[in-house]
């Protein structure tokens, strides 16, 4: 998800716009912006509106801020930073970050 008619999407996430197969979800936001997101408001809703509750974070580059990311919907999210940028990041990142995901106390704020 994110703004697919710019030319700085990556081209390797195309084909992962639709769900493929079973079991969890990952999405993958590339080229987001909170102003973009806001801009579907136009059109009736924000362009996100049909991203759920996120569990998981990963924050690529050292980031450690969220930069207006998903503010509804990150609210109870673990975020996962990781020093590879998203030209380096692998499925076996993906993978660590779940096993992270695991052993995370998931109390909701409770």
């Amino acid at each position: 998800m994110g703004n697919e008619n710019s030319p700085q999407f990556p081209d390797e996430l195309r084909s992962f716009r639709t769900r493929q197969g079973n079991g969890i979800k990952v999405k993958f936001l590339a080229n987001y912006h909170w102003e973009w997101d806001l801009a579907g408001l136009k059109n009736g809703n924000v362009r996100s509106h049909d991203v759920s509750r996120l569990d998981l974070i990963v924050r690529c580059g050292g980031g450690r801020r969220l930069s207006g990311f998903l503010p509804a919907q990150s609210v109870y999210a673990d975020i996962l930073v990781v020093k590879e940028y998203w030209p380096d990041f692998h499925p076996a990142h993906l993978d660590q970050a779940l096993d992270w995901f695991k052993s995370q106390d998931r109390t909701l704020g409770g």
